[in-house]
């Protein structure tokens, strides 16, 4: 009983230390396990960081490399820049030799130029005293000459004041209204209150008479050709003649009223002005009518432009523009004129930029084609029942202009002032027309008379 006893406390010992011993092992194992699963962790960090440093150090690879790959090309490209560096280096020291060069070369002109300069300054003294000796002796001459000219002129106005004298007789009693210069410049055509239209020579001649018309000749004007001369008249007519065969080819009737100007519009095509308040274009071929324009206010004269375009003048102080080639009958372009009287005459410069008018009032104006305005206005104190037609000269820097004195101006046409006065008592009333020729001006008046200006007579 007592070893029984013994034996059962023995093992009770044994397992309370084996017990013991257990928990710690437990405990050595859970704290081995722990260290093993941090260690574990430890190494997973250690992998996900070796994994993403891996990734980096290839970006840093792949940056690298983009980064020599630019930096090659910045060699390539500042090795061409200095290719072009030194090609410009080049061209500049070039131009610097060429630079250095001219100067040289502006240096030697500058003397030869100094040099040349004293020359010309003495040739100027020089010049200058020979143009003051000239002078002197030129103005010596003038007077001498002014004093023979004036001797010449008298004798020469007084010779043409007898030779018109004598002529009288072959102008128109009743008194001339027409006149006109053939392109040819060797007739000039008159018409006037004895229904007569008369050709004359340069030589003051009459070479033909024309006698159809049945009332007084109201204008007439030659063709272009200087072949066929056309007339109109108070007998409602217009006549367009033959200057060969010195006979009508066609009388032109349709207008209602007398007819008071008819214009050449090119070879083939008259345009006429009648009281009847129309216009009519004519083909000067056929001798008919091809249109009629109705005017608001009288027409007075026309004037051709060119081949297809004229101006009219009217009673309400307008003057008009029209073109054939349209198919309207109405103006292209109209101005309102500055005269307190109807606007009875019109004529175009040579040049076909200008066109001059005149009215009852006596003044005159200038108007710009191009513009259709007023350029210019020349007075005078005298009035007049019934205006003078104007005529430029052909230079297109004078206009002629008849007075109820019987005198013929001569107008500077820039400076606006009278230059010379035609008088010599050659006409004993009214100048109603005149006509400038190449080289020579001729008048008309109603003392029936046509007279004859040479140039020495027409000189400032």
């Amino acid at each position: 009983m007592k070893k029984f006893s013994h034996s059962r406390g023995t093992n009770g010992a044994e397992n309370s230390w084996l017990s013991a011993g257990y928990e710690k092992l437990k405990a050595k194992y859970d704290e081995a396990r722990e260290e093993l699963l941090s260690v574990y962790q430890q190494r997973e960090q250690m992998r996900s960081s070796e994994l993403k440093s891996h990734q980096r150090a290839q970006e840093f690879e792949k940056e690298n490399s983009n980064l020599n790959e630019r930096l090659k090309r910045m060699k390539d490209e500042i090795e061409a820049q200095r290719d072009v560096i030194s090609n410009l280096n080049a061209v500049i020291d070039e131009r610097d030799m060429s630079i250095s060069s001219l100067q040289y070369e502006l240096r030697a002109l500058s003397l030869q130029y100094t040099v040349t300069e004293q020359k010309r300054q003495e040739l100027q003294r020089e010049r200058d005293e020979l143009v003051e000796r000239i002078l002197t002796v030129k103005q010596q001459q003038a007077d001498m000459q002014n004093e023979i000219l004036s001797t010449i002129s008298k004798a020469h106005h007084e010779k043409i004041a007898k030779q018109i004298q004598d002529a009288s007789e072959d102008a128109h009693p009743g008194g001339v209204l027409a006149l006109g210069h053939s392109t040819c410049n060797r007739y000039h055509a008159t018409g006037g209150a004895d229904h007569i239209v008369k050709v004359w020579d340069i030589s003051g001649h009459n070479v033909a008479s024309f006698s159809e018309h049945t009332g007084t000749v109201t204008a007439v004007d030659f063709s272009p050709s200087s072949e066929t001369l056309v007339s109109c008249s108070n007998d409602k007519s217009v006549l367009i003649w033959s200057l060969k065969t010195k006979r009508s080819l066609f009388r032109c009737t349709g207008h209602t009223d007398k007819v008071y100007a008819v214009r050449y519009i090119g070879q083939s095509k008259l345009v006429s002005a009648s009281q009847d308040r129309t216009l009519k274009s004519w083909n000067a071929v056929r001798g008919v009518s091809d249109r009629t324009y109705m005017l608001q206010s009288t027409c007075y004269d026309l004037a051709p432009i060119d081949g297809s375009r004229f101006l009219s003048c009217h009673f309400n102080k307008y003057i008009c523009e029209w073109d054939t080639r349209q198919n309207s009958t109405k103006p292209v372009r109209q101005l309102k004129t500055e005269h307190t009287e109807p606007v009875s005459a019109v004529v175009v410069s040579p040049e076909r930029n200008r066109a001059l008018t005149s009215s009852k009032d006596g003044s005159l104006q200038l108007v710009d084609l191009s513009s259709m305005s007023l350029l210019k206005a020349f007075s005078s104190s005298t009035r007049t029942t019934s205006a003078c037609r104007p005529s430029f000269s052909l230079d297109g820097y004078h206009f002629a202009i008849g007075r109820p004195s019987g005198e013929v101006e001569i107008w500077n046409i820039e400076s606006g002032t009278i230059v010379s006065t035609l008088s010599s008592g050659c006409h004993g009333g009214q100048v109603t027309v005149v006509s400038w020729g190449r080289s020579q001006l001729v008048s008309a008046g109603k003392d029936g008379k046509l007279i004859v200006w040479e140039d020495d007579s027409l000189s400032d």
